[in-house]
């Protein structure tokens, strides 16, 4: 299994329980206890856990940091089932939809579905794969891919999405600060 997986299972794992032992993590990915150690050392380069010893927690983040993807992911799935449902009434047949790269507005997509003819412009490369396997017509905004976030973000970015008036725009934010 690749570093990427391994690493996505792990966090998945430390989300679940907020400390663990290598010995843990290891029986829990059917892994070695040297590749453990191995992935922890990166993971804690990379600013998402806290090392100690023998074991690893998720290092605790402030509103405005970035969280990976597929943590934020499993926070407040009932709640997004429900805005993502109340914001499909607002699209319409033959829409062209804006979503930025956060998990709620990921989670309004399989709800595009029943819509004729519409255009998603994705700010990520997550949401953008799931509406080309949905067979939706999906325009990317390109730009600098954010490790863990799967978002488009940059100059190139921006450009794009000032080339395009949609009909309504899915955002959100993860926390407000002064």
């Amino acid at each position: 299994m690749p570093f990427y997986e391994r690493e996505e299972r792990m966090l998945e794992a430390l989300a679940e329980k907020e400390t663990m032992t290598v010995g843990e993590l290891a029986a829990k990915l059917f892994i070695s206890v040297p590749t453990v150690r191995r992935d922890l050392a990166k993971l804690e380069d990379k600013g998402l856990v806290i090392r100690t010893y023998g074991g690893a927690s998720l290092k605790k983040r402030s509103a405005d940091s970035q969280i990976p993807f597929i943590l934020r992911e499993k926070e407040g799935n009932e709640a997004k089932l429900l805005i993502a449902a109340k914001a499909a009434s607002f699209v319409h047949d033959g829409a062209t939809v804006m979503l930025d790269g956060s998990t709620s507005a990921y989670a309004l997509i399989p709800h595009l579905a029943e819509f004729k003819d519409i255009i998603v412009i994705a700010a990520s490369a997550k949401a953008a794969l799931l509406l080309g396997n949905m067979g939706i017509k999906t325009i990317c905004t390109g730009g600098h891919l954010k490790e863990g976030s799967y978002a488009f973000v940059g100059f190139e970015a921006e450009r794009t999405v000032s080339d395009y008036n949609a009909d309504v725009v899915f955002f959100s934010c993860r926390g407000l600060s002064e």
